[in-house]
């Protein structure tokens, strides 16, 4: 459809009672990137296929990896390499009683370790 993002926040920001959320590496935290599962589970135990709350998933998980190529396209168009570049990974918090996977930036540090990229 080749819909600009922010086009469509700017203009849903022009309601009042908007509330901007920018898109961003994917959901964060313990519960919203697993929990999801255990009800698609569940569901298909049921009978029901949940096709919004596994697609949803999917876009989700996708996310690192798009973030990831994000970053390839923009070393890219300046001309530096993949490999061997050196990156800082910002905003990528954790708390102590969570598993590292559960961080939607373990997935693109992963995907950039993969490339040779310095983090």
């Amino acid at each position: 459809m080749d819909i600009d993002i922010m086009d469509v926040i700017e203009a849903a920001a022009t309601k009042w009672n908007f509330n901007v959320y920018y898109p961003g590496a994917g959901v964060g935290g313990h519960c919203l990137p697993v929990d999801p599962y255990y009800l698609v589970t569940k569901a298909e135990e049921l009978g029901y296929h949940s096709k919004v709350i596994t697609a949803g998933r999917a876009v989700n998980d996708y996310m690192p990896l798009h973030v990831f190529e994000l970053l390839v396209d923009a070393l890219n168009e300046c001309e530096r390499a993949v490999k061997g570049s050196k990156v800082v990974v910002l905003g990528g918090g954790m708390l102590h009683h969570l598993r590292r996977q559960v961080s939607e930036v373990e997935g693109a540090k992963n995907s950039a370790q993969f490339t040779g990229m310095g983090l």
